[in-house]
């Protein structure tokens, strides 16, 4: 669990041991799971208290939250200390052997904490300087170095490289009409659809304003429509929350894809197929998906 410090409450980032489909999906932020602030339960007072705890029996221990699908009996509660500073704790529950946790269990966490510790912190460090904000997706310079990476990449293993730009259609008009603090939260919201909606390998950054892009490394034109046309409809159906308690709103995106080396030798050429794409599919009537080709048939 690492320490949201805006709300000041430890949030679930990582777990194992669990049913694989469930923890898939927490792992991904698919499930919302418990929060729990500082110096509440045993995990909020090892935050709070930067002490380890033991317990060994959950069933007869008041402090501890019990979830339907914890099923914890017994429980380690390590502080993750970086810079004399509590980042999150660390839970580990239920040894295989049914034995109870003891002291020496503590001493060895500690040193596998630590180190656990520094290295989160440091890749937070990182995540920072590379992620925008608002979107928590990664930022256009990020973009940039990484579409040139890939580009070599799949250039010396002779593998495609495709991208994908959107546009939020009538954004200016919708922020006209609901203002900007509304327009966030589309932002927001469709960026999380984005980081749902692509694998682990792809990488989904905010362009720049309403302006997304993904790219798709080892993947060819046909899988990378395939995903511009998933990610469309996701957000078609996707009911954003509105400036009204109950209200909803629509939104709709378009997309351009343009692929390595199919429509383009350079980074700089790939960007400007996959944006001339996604100007084609704004000005053929939004909401839908093109790709690089769609325009030279056009104009030929």
């Amino acid at each position: 669990m690492l320490l949201n410090k805006d709300t000041q409450e430890l949030e679930v980032k990582v777990v194992r041991g669990i049913d694989p489909i469930q923890e898939a999906k927490i792992n991904r932020g698919e499930i919302e799971t418990t929060r729990i602030k500082i110096g509440e339960g045993i995990a909020g007072k090892v935050a709070e208290t930067k002490k380890p705890m033991i317990v060994n029996e959950v069933a007869k221990d008041a402090t501890f939250k019990q979830s339907d699908t914890s099923n914890v009996n017994s429980i380690i509660c390590m502080p993750l200390i970086a810079h004399d500073e509590c980042i999150g704790v660390m839970n580990i529950t239920n040894k295989l052997s049914g034995e109870k946790f003891k002291e020496e269990d503590v001493e060895f966490l500690s040193t596998l904490c630590g180190q656990a510790a520094i290295t989160i912190y440091n890749a937070q460090l990182y995540h920072l300087a590379i992620t925008d904000g608002l979107t928590q997706l990664h930022i256009h310079r990020y973009f940039e170095q990484r579409l040139h990476d890939e580009m070599l990449r799949g250039e010396r293993k002779n593998h495609p490289v495709s991208l994908i730009m959107s546009d939020i259609d009538h954004f200016k008009k919708f922020n006209d009409t609901f203002g900007h603090q509304q327009g966030d939260i589309v932002l927001i919201y469709t960026a999380k659809i984005f980081r749902l909606n692509v694998r682990e390998i792809d990488i989904a950054c905010r362009y720049g304003g309403e302006e997304y892009a993904v790219i798709l490394p080892e993947t060819g034109l046909e899988e990378a429509v395939q995903v511009a046309e998933r990610l469309r409809k996701k957000i078609e159906e996707y009911d954003f929350p509105g400036p009204n308690q109950g209200q909803t709103l629509k939104v709709n995106i378009s997309l351009g894809v343009a692929t390595f080396p199919l429509h383009a030798k350079t980074e700089v050429e790939l960007v400007k197929a996959a944006d001339a794409a996604l100007y084609f599919s704004k000005e053929h009537g939004r909401n839908r998906v093109s790709v690089a080709g769609d325009v030279l048939k056009h104009v030929e």
